[in-house]
């Protein structure tokens, strides 16, 4: 195995174990809409600043928003 795809699946396991503790505090401290509100918009974030995707930015940014305020 490519030690690239040895960095990616660590990254991965990474970001999934810490998941479960900031969403523990979060929901502690912030109501769920607004937390999910705002997990989506940092995720649609993080997909501008990938430079080719099959979907516009607008695309991407009123999903997050839509996903976030639980409309879709």
């Amino acid at each position: 195995m490519q030690a690239r795809y040895i960095l990616m699946a660590t990254i991965v396991a990474f970001s999934w174990g810490i998941n479960t503790p900031i969403v523990k505090i979060g929901v502690d401290q912030i109501p769920v809409f607004m937390f999910c509100t705002l997990r989506s918009a940092m995720l649609g974030l993080i997909l501008l600043f990938y430079r080719k995707t099959i979907y516009s930015y607008k695309t991407i940014n009123l999903f997050a928003l839509a996903h976030g305020l639980k409309i879709s």
